[in-house]
């Protein structure tokens, strides 16, 4: 769970999300001791982006939204929703 495998593709991001949200809920569930906060939580986030949008957080995000969990898994989890929506359509 801290160390995910990235989404293959822009369009599978909004389900390896929501796969890694599970995982971590199981987890919470087992032992609350294991639930994910911080840094740790941002940094595993991190690793389930695909490249193109790892490059936005880290240059195009401002500096202080960067090392804001809520706010980087907002604007990722918009973004590969609508990837997902095109997918289908």
């Amino acid at each position: 769970v801290t160390n995910p495998k990235p989404a293959r593709s822009d369009r599978e991001l909004a389900d390896t999300i929501e796969r890694w949200d599970q995982d971590r809920k199981d987890l919470e569930r087992l032992d609350p001791m294991f639930k994910i906060q911080g840094p740790i939580l941002l940094a595993a986030f991190k690793k389930l982006l695909v490249p193109k949008m790892k490059e936005y957080v880290d240059s195009q995000m401002d500096p202080a939204s960067q090392e804001n969990y809520n706010v980087v898994r907002a604007k990722i989890t918009e973004w590969a929703r609508r990837q997902r929506l095109e997918r289908r359509a």
